[in-house]
């Protein structure tokens, strides 16, 4: 069965085709999160391309610790999505 997601942002649009579900102990699905950090009142502190680097580094890297799959990964001026 294939389930597809359509994601709307501001900068972008994105479909994603869920062709697999997860089995758990309880239960069978897929979950489908979104997440957007932003600094305080939208100040641009993420300018240079060195500090988007280790943005999405430490986020790849805690994700990976906690077992999340990432689809979508994208590092603005001053929010990430």
């Amino acid at each position: 069965m294939e389930n597809q997601t359509q994601l709307s942002f501001g900068f972008m649009k994105a479909q994603i085709k869920i062709k697999e579900y997860k089995h758990y102990e309880n239960s069978v699905g897929s979950n489908l999160q979104y997440l957007q950090i932003t600094t305080k009142c939208r100040y641009k502190v993420i300018r240079k391309e060195l500090l988007k680097s280790y943005c999405k580094v430490a986020i790849e890297e805690s994700c990976k610790r906690h077992k999340i799959k990432i689809i979508i990964l994208k590092v603005m001026n001053e929010h990430v999505h």
